[in-house]
């Protein structure tokens, strides 16, 4: 409990020092305090919950005003969905990354899921799984799900090829991927990383239960 309230102290001194920061260009200054408004709201949402946390507390927790953040953000609909955006575009880079490579469906998913985990793990990733969808608007939602299913495509032609090559035992696809990322995503609800289970342990466990229920005997 220590460590995280330190952890969570060091987090707003670095969102501060990065909002009091005086850059040369104003178009970096910018986007770095855009930065700083979603590192310290993604913070809150986690400690607090989404509907608890207003921009006036957003504000305050970076010594600015709530007009001020008006000035980078239009509504805290923004800032969840730029959050959810930061969340799935890392997501994205990983399954590109995997998708390269050459080898088995059940390979592919075993490289898949160490930083997998850790995204889920994040901030950010905490509050793609854990703030409802329902909270944004109608246009914010349909982007948001529209990414989700992309991904979630991509994944489960991983799962699939496993099928086909003999590496994954076959079992119906849907239940196989909501198995597992069920499993993966509910992370986000339960894991600190500053408490008694370091991130390196945390992916060990989950990718030896993971492993060792999807190879094919």
């Amino acid at each position: 409990m220590v460590q995280k309230k330190a952890s969570m102290t060091s987090s707003t001194k670095r969102t501060s020092v990065i909002w009091r920061a005086r850059h040369p260009r104003q178009a970096k200054n910018f986007d770095n305090k855009r930065e700083a408004i979603i590192q310290e709201a993604a913070r809150l949402f986690i400690d607090q919950g989404f509907e608890n946390t207003s921009l006036t507390e957003i504000g305050k927790a970076l010594s600015v005003t709530k007009p001020t953040l008006y000035y980078y953000f239009k509504s805290k609909n923004d800032i969840v969905l730029m959050i959810k955006r930061r969340a799935q575009g890392e997501l994205f880079q990983l399954i590109d990354s995997i998708e390269k490579i050459e080898c088995t469906g059940l390979e592919k998913l075993r490289r898949l899921f160490p930083r997998y985990i850790e995204i889920i793990a994040s901030d950010y990733g905490k509050c793609l799984v854990t703030i409802a969808d329902r909270v944004l608007d109608e246009s914010s939602r349909l982007e948001v799900a529209t990414e989700v299913k992309k991904a979630e495509d991509r994944v489960k032609g991983f799962i699939q090829q496993g099928f086909d090559d003999g590496t994954i035992a076959r079992r119906p696809l849907k239940i196989v991927y909501y198995a597992i990322f069920g499993m993966l995503n509910s992370i986000g609800d339960w894991y600190n990383p500053h408490g008694v289970i370091p991130p390196k342990k945390l992916v060990e466990h989950y990718i030896g239960l993971l492993m060792d229920g999807l190879r094919q005997n």
